[in-house]
């Protein structure tokens, strides 16, 4: 069960404290309303639609639900849902008592050539604060364009009312509009997640606890057979073995695969995906054929947190004695001919 869209805003602003509008820059936003209706919940409105929104904002596809009421005013709640850049940086959950932000990635540090890692200790699992919500009534967003471009490696540089101005203050950040379109959860089994301004998703903690289960079993797997990352979110996605995997995990693919099969095809699957911990890559040996060396995969980083392998293990190949043909034979004056077979 679901509550009103236009409770959500509220809730969100009573827990950021409910501070009087402003820029991102900290600047007071002057009231230019006539005190009509807002736009979106339909409060007393002070504010110009103008003020909580740019010329360039679009709402092509959600037009009905930004703004119901069809009105050029806005309510304080529904002002700052909108300039809040916090929440357009990092997923959070926001109920009255406050609103917190939970971290989606590893926080990256730089050293003096400017190339950046993973700070130990700081991947945390996702998953599990969506499996283990607040006690309701809470809303959820999660801004996926604003953290993919950097949003959640720079939110401590988003000025907040009551604390000093960073030195270098994030004032304007590309992302899509999320609290404006996020609905109140009133269960705690089954509640609506916003991502960004377009996907609906609903989080059947159950279903998602069991699918969560059995996508770690499957990775696991998969790494332990010295498969790359992006090959293992492929198999996820797709729900096809991977190049390179071994008979092993061929053989049991099916029965691995059985209790998330049929989630893939699901809008939110690509999502939950998103948020799974990737087990660490298990390195294992293999023979080269062709020199008869064994040397151990490698796993070839493409970023400070990602991990990604390119050479898989190939099918194995076996050389066998072809059909015997004494003519030919004695024609080459050589002794057995030979030709290679790939075995799978």
């Amino acid at each position: 069960m679901m509550g009103r869209i236009d409770d959500s805003t509220w809730i969100i602003y009573r827990g950021m404290g409910s501070p009087e509008p402003h820029e991102t820059n900290g600047e007071p936003i002057p009231k230019k309303g006539t005190g009509g209706r807002c736009a979106h919940c339909g409060r007393p409105a002070w504010y110009r639609l103008n003020q909580a929104i740019s010329s360039s904002f679009s709402t092509v596809k959600n037009g009905s639900r930004a703004w119901p009421f069809a009105t050029n005013e806005v309510c304080e709640a529904c002002l700052m849902a909108c300039k809040s850049l916090r929440l357009r940086c990092a997923l959070w959950f926001a109920r009255e008592s406050g609103v917190w932000h939970v971290p989606t990635r590893p926080w990256i540090v730089k050293d003096a050539a400017g190339k950046g890692r993973a700070l130990p200790g700081t991947r945390v699992e996702t998953l599990d604060s969506l499996l283990y919500p607040p006690p309701v009534p809470f809303v959820a967003g999660w801004p996926r364009m604003g953290i993919a471009k950097g949003g959640e490696q720079n939110i401590h540089r988003v000025y907040a009312p009551g604390r000093v101005m960073p030195q270098d203050p994030l004032v304007k950040i590309q992302s899509k509009h999320v609290a404006i379109y996020a609905q109140v959860a009133t269960s705690r089994d089954r509640y609506p997640l916003q991502v960004d301004d377009v996907h609906d998703v609903i989080v059947d903690v159950e279903e998602w606890s069991v699918a969560r289960d059995a996508a770690y079993v499957l990775l696991r797997e998969l790494r332990g057979d010295g498969i790359g990352q992006q090959d293992c979110v492929s198999a996820l996605l797709t729900m096809r073995a991977p190049p390179g995997a071994s008979i092993g995990v061929m053989r049991q693919w099916r029965d691995m695969t059985r209790p998330i099969e049929r989630h893939h095809t699901a809008i939110w699957w690509p999502l939950f995906v998103e948020l799974l911990r990737m087990p660490e890559l298990v390195k294992r040996e293999k023979q080269d054929p062709k020199e008869g060396k064994r040397h151990a995969t490698t796993d070839e980083r493409t970023g400070p947190e990602e991990h990604r392998e390119e050479h898989h293990q190939r099918s194995p190949s076996a050389v066998l004695p072809a059909a015997r043909n004494k003519a030919a034979d004695a024609r080459r004056g050589s002794g057995v001919a030979q030709v290679q077979l790939r075995l799978f």
